[in-house]
């Protein structure tokens, strides 16, 4: 994360929220993105909840 929000690495840590890095909800779409492209899985259920938190 720190990596792909370009963020010094002792600003994220488990307890970090997104609000608190200023990360909106396309950027975390994008990383979902990423994370399967990288990882090659399938994550539409983070994808789902997503949506639900931010509706």
């Amino acid at each position: 994360m720190a990596d792909y929000f370009d963020l010094p690495v002792a600003q994220v840590a488990p307890a970090t929220t997104f609000e608190s890095l200023n990360v909106d909800s396309m950027d975390l779409i994008e990383m979902v993105f990423l994370v399967e492209e990288r990882a090659g899985v399938s994550l539409d259920g983070a994808l789902e909840d997503l949506r639900v938190r931010i509706a």
